[in-house]
């Protein structure tokens, strides 16, 4: 019987977790900068939040007889999902889907259906101030203002 030795890919493993720890705090600090300058911007009345959120998915089908069975059975499941959100406290507006990785990057953002991978914290920053620029960010932000 052959014995192995794992020692080295332990320590790789465990060389991957530090990484992808460092991974997490980097991305929550950035994340945190954005909704800072949100507060800044709207003298601490906006800011940015990531709240876990859940969505009803109805089961696509092309087959009229499965279709109609699966409206008779209510053929939908529900999913998790994260939401970045733009909010005054009372009333929030999601600007975009944050799709995580076990480490860390690459960070995935949706808006719209159109999903953009960030592999590094200046990718990120730069995304970030992309979806900032948004009209439809813009627009929300006018409203929780008004709101506030």
């Amino acid at each position: 019987m052959s014995h192995f030795n794992f020692e080295d890919s332990i320590s790789i493993g465990i060389q991957r977790a530090d990484v992808a720890e460092s991974n997490k705090n980097e991305i929550a600090e950035i994340f945190e900068d954005f909704s800072q300058s949100f507060k800044r911007a709207s003298d601490n009345k906006i800011f940015t939040k990531i709240d876990n959120l859940t969505r009803t998915i109805r089961h696509k089908t092309t087959n009229a007889l499965w279709a109609s069975a699966a409206s008779i059975l209510n053929d939908y499941s529900t999913e998790s999902y994260k939401a970045l959100r733009l909010s005054n406290g009372s009333k929030s507006y999601e600007i975009a889907e944050i799709i995580e990785n076990e480490d860390g990057y690459p960070l995935r953002i949706k808006v719209d259906g159109d999903t953009s991978a960030y592999s590094d914290k200046e990718s990120l920053i730069r995304g970030l101030s992309q979806l900032a620029t948004r009209t439809e960010v813009g627009k929300f932000y006018k409203l929780l203002l008004a709101d506030s």
